[in-house]
């Protein structure tokens, strides 16, 4: 299974071969996927695609964006070999900006494995666009929105797919019940563009590339980098208070699990939490957003939420005696990594 995203802008596209990654899972749930670093020699990915390994695992390889200065006539040729062989173990999806001059573009076109998308710019284009992000998201959690709640959301994230996305997982983690109405939108999304919900999302899954990737978003924009670093620190914070207040299991229990077994047993500390942070006192309050961060504290121990805690105050400490802060950006990443965990 091969496929191909065209749009002529970077963040539609994104989003567009997340559409269509969606969309190869549902119709084949196995189906694990790997994303394709930019700097990867492209000879490697036929290669890949060729390739089963012991376990018979199934991947979907995509790489979300190849750039025309990398457009290669030896690659798309061993691309169109693959696909014309017709035997598919692995899929492979990767998006362009532009189109390029070979026959695998016709191949693709013909077997309608092209998918296209246009420009974002006006307020009905994005309102399209912008509702399929919604929807999609909304489809992997079991949840909906009202029309009033979908339409203030649109609003507050204009021609910004990412903040959309982002601020859609964080009404799902956020907001308990089944529908998503127009006041819980104005409560948790707000007007300006600081994306908090992206940093403590990278913390969660403990993923250092997503976390550099959230933080030099928000450099690039312009937010200061005391306000980033205490976004993060507020989170690890809140790792801390679960470590303490939650009682360790002999394995990780699943949501439901934990909505039915821990859930109730940490209500009575709520209040406190709140007297602390009303913020930390609300999250303690919605059980399907607590089990999420349950799951997260999983993948550290006290030691590493102490050490990452330190390594922000030292970044927050050197950032306002003038070093540049992306290169302190760097050790923090690291120490999500796999060699810094015990």
């Amino acid at each position: 299974m091969l496929h191909c995203v065209l749009a002529p802008d970077l963040p539609v596209l994104m989003e567009k071969v997340q559409g269509v990654l969606g969309g190869l899972r549902m119709r084949k749930a196995d189906l694990k996927t790997y994303r394709v670093d930019a700097e990867t020699d492209l000879s490697e990915i036929p290669a890949r695609l060729k390739s089963i390994n012991l376990f018979g695992d199934a991947y979907i390889y995509y790489l979300p964006w190849l750039d025309a200065a990398r457009f290669d006539a030896g690659f798309f040729s061993e691309l169109l070999a693959w696909a014309q062989g017709g035997e598919f173990h692995h899929a492979f999806v990767f998006g362009v900006t532009e189109p390029f001059d070979h026959p695998l573009w016709e191949f693709l076109e013909g077997r309608a494995r092209l998918h296209k998308a246009g420009a974002v710019r006006k307020e009905e284009e994005w309102a399209e666009f912008g509702g399929e992000v919604v929807e999609r998201v909304l489809a992997a959690r079991g949840r909906r929105i009202a029309g009033d709640a979908r339409k203030e959301l649109l609003k507050r994230c204009f021609l910004n797919p990412d903040r959309l996305r982002s601020e859609t997982e964080k009404l799902c983690d956020y907001v308990p019940g089944e529908a998503i109405a127009l006041a819980a939108v104005e409560k948790v999304v707000g007007d300006e563009h600081f994306d908090e919900y992206g940093l403590s999302h990278a913390l969660q899954e403990r993923d250092p590339r997503r976390l550099l990737k959230e933080i030099g978003r928000q450099l690039d924009r312009g937010d200061p980098p005391p306000r980033i670093l205490g976004a993060l620190a507020s989170e690890l914070r809140f790792y801390l208070l679960m470590k303490a207040a939650i009682p360790k299991e002999d394995q990780v229990l699943d949501p439901r699990q934990f909505v039915q077994r821990i859930f109730p047993k940490i209500q009575p500390l709520a209040k406190s939490f709140a007297a602390v942070d009303d913020k930390y006192g609300r999250r303690f309050k919605n059980p399907w957003g607590l089990a999420h961060a349950y799951r997260a504290i999983a993948r550290y121990t006290r030691r590493d939420l102490v050490r990452l805690m330190k390594a922000l105050a030292h970044a927050n400490l050197m950032t306002r005696e003038g070093v540049n802060p992306r290169e302190l950006m760097h050790e923090i990443a690291f120490l999500l990594g796999p060699a810094a965990r015990e």
